[in-house]
């Protein structure tokens, strides 16, 4: 048997116990004759299409998931921007539903210590201004009075 196809074989052998729960390489590689290094490589590469396929598979639901919400928002449209109360409650949820999928509503990621620093050099700020503005902005966003 030529190199790769014994390759191609072990990998399906370690794929196949990594499915059923064997995550012990010696144990593996014990099993099907060659070194914990091979074992490891082929985890490792295992490991690597099993993040991509995941990848795969929730962009494709998600993508899924938004076809079915703009589908079930067309019939409704035209009862909610008539005004009827319970199409617009409808098409309220469902665009929720599409915001959330499309991260519209994530929060605001705020990087304080850069926005200091940018400060700090455009109006010449000292360190110890730095730290006090720094603080007064973490005060501020924790919800404390600010003077």
């Amino acid at each position: 048997m030529n190199p790769r196809r014994r390759k191609l074989d072990r990998q399906r052998l370690v794929a196949a116990r990594r499915l059923a729960g064997v995550s012990d390489q010696r144990l593996i590689a014990g099993e099907l004759g060659v070194s914990q290094a091979t074992i490891s490589r082929d985890f490792a590469d295992l490991d690597r299409q099993f993040r991509e396929r995941a990848a795969e598979d929730v962009a494709v639901a998600a993508g899924l998931d938004l076809a079915r919400i703009e589908a079930m928002i067309a019939p409704l449209w035209p009862d909610a921007s008539a005004g009827v109360c319970a199409a617009i409650d409808r098409v309220e949820k469902l665009l929720g539903r599409r915001a959330r999928l499309l991260g519209l509503d994530a929060p605001i990621r705020l990087d304080v210590r850069a926005l200091v620093r940018k400060a700090q050099t455009r109006h010449g700020l000292t360190d110890e201004e730095s730290r006090v503005l720094f603080d007064r902005i973490g005060d501020y966003l924790a919800g404390e009075a600010v003077p």
